[in-house]
Formats: C-alpha cells, structure tokens, sequence
C-alpha cells in the first residue's frame, strides 16, 4: 500500500513543495496550512501514516494538533518541525505524543528518507528484515558487534527494575559509528522505554545559553528572557536525555550537570527555588575524556560521574565481517526509497566495499550506498564505479607531534622558560601548558 503523509505548515509554498516532492516519490501527500483545516481533515476521517507538523502555524501552536492526533489517529508518526529555535518546547512537544522534532529548513531527501524508514512494511515472517529501535537494530554478526549487543543487554538487564536514580552511562566511540544508536536502544528496550528520548548536541548549544536549555530559565533571567521556559532535563523527566559531543561542554556548564547528576535537582537560570527531575542521563563522546581532564578542559570529578557504566563503539574498519551485512542493509532501504527497485551489489562493488577503511564509519557508509543506489538508478546493479569513496590521506602523528613541539619550544624559549607567559602567547591555559611540558618531556634539565 502507498503511504500518505499530511503537512500542516502555514507557509504554502514550502507546504506545496513538499508535497509535490513527496508524491513524486511514490507518496500520496496532502498539506493545509491552518490548525482549523487539520483539524477539519482529522475528523473527516483522514488517518495518514506520517504527519509532519510546523511548530508556528499563525499565531498558533501545532503542538495543539497532537491531542486530535493521538485521539482520532493513534497510529500517525507525527514529527514535530520548528524554524524558531523553540528546541525545548519542540522537544517538550514529544510527550504530547510527537516522535522527533526536526530543526527548519529541512532538505526535501531528508524529509523523503525519513517518511521512508517511518512507513516501511514489515515482510511477512520477518525475514531479512532490519528492526527500527532497541538491541535488535544493532546490526552486525563480528565478535566485536555481538559484544557490543551483550554489553547494553547487560546494562538493561542490571537497571531494568530501578525507578529512579539510574546511574548514567558513557557511551565513547569515533565520529559516525553509532553511539546514539546505543542511547536509543537503551532507552527503547530499557527501564525509561515509557518516557521520552530527547537528544541534545552539547557542540551545537551557544555557549552563553547552555545552562538556560538545559535547565530552563525564569522571565528576565537575562536579555531576550521574556518569559518563563522549561529545559531539557524538564522536558526528559522521565525518560533520557542524550548529551552528546559532553566533551565540548563548557566548564561551568559542567559543574551544574554534576551537581543534578548528584543532587537530582536543577535549579532554572534565575531561580532561587530547586525542582527535582528524574532523568536517566546517557553522554557521549568521540574524545578521549581521559586527556581533557588532563588537560583542564573537562572535570575528573565529571567524568567519574558520567562512566558509572560505559559503552564503548568499535569502529567499522575493526568490523570486516559487518561491512557488508551494513551495506545490504543500506541498500535495501535506499532501493525503497528511490524507486523500489530492489539493487544487488556485484562482486567488484563488495571487493571496493571491503577495501576501503571507513574513517567515516558507518554514516560513511550510509552515505556512500544511497549515493551509490541514485547512481545505479532503478533496477541496476551497483557496481564498484558506484562506489565514490574519498581516500583521506592522513598526515602522520609525528609531524603533527613534531609541529606541536616546536611551538611549544618557540614559546618557551620567547618567554625565557616562563610557563605563563609561555601558555599566554599560544593563547592556552598554564595548566594545559604544563601538561604539553611533561607529555612532551620539555621540562628544564
């Protein structure tokens, strides 16, 4: 059966552009641009699969359309847009019963993609078919994916009958291989699978706003505070708040995330008053927090805090044997999305599949499929020239290393051995300072 998709978005335009692109894709999409016209379609008798709904229509709220949603059609996947940065009211909006929330302008593929995994048929029997949520949806058959699996079982099965106070987890691994993933399935087959899952980029948050996003802020907190706004650990309560890039925290961000994480409290930007919170907190990170300590930008005390139970993400260039379980995968869902045409992977298009490193990992390797899927157009083969992977030729560790060292001789020796002086004209704090001395091992004979 075709799926339908409803838009409710004031803008027209956008609305009709959408649509347009969604239908020619196989969809049957509709839009109207009023609150008043979705509700009217609702009770018409209008049950579409995925809804994608603006956060602004007017002046009035689409969060007002999830309770006709949740009422009159339970089984729309309703996703949430907003152009606003109202991030915590959109979040806010998932326990009304929205899935995701995406941030506007969204690219017409991504929407299209989206709707895509959203509606996808299960096949009878189960079959070849790729679970969408929890410890299943980590695909993967090489020692080190099934050992990832047994780790978040075990850390399910030892939190399962705790109701509060769930102690955090770290999940560590490189860019792309999945670590939200493990946050998901943590929280889809965990104790918190009733509450919702809300997700938050400590890199991409304005430094001099993070603690207002994270923990909300009274009216006139600060300039532009013209009313009184609920978090992110507010909006999680009860369920999971996924911090990742935590390494990118800033310093006095992370005292406060400590003192919740010890206190389960939070205390709203010009606040004199605690509100206790209930949130299973799960942090990752790409980096090695380990060195940031070390080097003064992150708390120890944090960190101890935060890897009361760890997960760490193997990389994909250490998963042969996954590489193209992965990329069957992949191009199952892209063959679905354009075209439905089911693609086959040629025996050249494997060899180049398994050649490559993947530093990347296994967006990379998303990526790389779709490309390859549009390339080979419907019903082809893909074949290895369809495979367009960049070689990045990485400049060996010790030039780097060496470039770093006669910088921080070139200071040194400006500053006539003075380590203050020397961290000011590298425009670094003394104590990361003192940490180059002695890793590099320039401490005065």
């Amino acid at each position: 059966m075709v799926a339908s998709v409803f838009v409710v978005d004031d803008e027209e335009i956008l609305a009709r552009t959408i649509c347009r692109y969604l239908n020619k894709r196989d969809f049957e999409a509709e839009y109207v641009c009023s609150l008043a016209d979705g509700h009217k379609r609702l009770q018409e008798g209008f049950r579409p699969d995925v809804a994608f709904v603006d956060y602004r229509i007017g002046r009035a709220s689409g969060i007002d359309l999830l309770d006709a949603f949740r009422k009159l059609s339970p089984r729309t996947v309703v996703i949430m847009m907003t152009g606003h940065g109202d991030v915590d009211v959109a979040v806010s909006a998932m326990k009304r019963g929205a899935r995701d929330f995406l941030t506007k302008p969204v690219p017409l593929e991504n929407l299209a993609r989206l709707a895509a995994d959203l509606t996808k048929p299960d096949p009878p029997g189960g079959g070849d078919s790729e679970p969408s949520s929890g410890v299943p949806s980590m695909l993967g058959r090489s020692p080190l994916a099934q050992g990832l699996r047994q780790n978040v079982e075990r850390i399910i099965e030892a939190t399962r009958d705790l109701r509060r106070n769930l102690p955090s987890v770290l999940v560590t691994g490189e860019s792309g291989t999945g670590k939200e993933l493990v946050a998901r399935a943590l929280h889809a087959d965990g104790p918190r699978s009733d509450g919702p899952f809300v997700s938050v980029n400590c890199a991409a948050l304005p430094s001099d706003l993070v603690e207002a996003e994270l923990f909300g802020h009274e009216r006139g907190a600060f300039t532009d505070a013209h009313q009184r706004r609920d978090g992110l650990f507010s909006s999680a309560d009860g369920g999971v708040l996924f911090l990742d890039e935590i390494g990118e925290m800033p310093l006095a961000a992370q005292a406060k995330l400590l003192r919740v994480l010890e206190e389960r409290v939070i205390r709203p930007v010009g606040s004199s008053a605690a509100r206790p919170v209930d949130v299973w907190v799960i942090a990752a990170t790409n980096r090695h927090l380990a060195d940031l300590v070390a080097e003064g930008s992150f708390r120890g005390d944090l960190m101890f805090r935060l890897q009361v139970l760890w997960v760490d993400v193997p990389p994909l260039r250490e998963r042969d044997a996954d590489i193209l379980l992965l990329a069957e995968s992949f191009v199952r869902r892209f063959s679905a999305l354009y075209g439905g045409t089911p693609r086959r992977l040629t025996d050249d298009a494997r060899a180049r599949l398994l050649s490559h490193r993947w530093p990347g990992n296994v967006r990379e390797l998303r990526n790389v499929i779709e490309r390859a899927v549009v390339l080979a157009g419907p019903g082809n083969d893909i074949r290895a020239n369809h495979i367009m992977v960049t070689e990045v030729q990485a400049a060996p560790a010790a030039t780097l290393e060496g470039m770093e060292v006669a910088m921080l001789r070139q200071a040194l020796e400006r500053s006539n051995g003075n380590v203050t002086r020397a961290a000011a004209l590298l425009g670094i704090s003394r104590d990361t300072m003192r940490y180059r001395i002695e890793k590099f091992g320039l401490l005065p004979k």
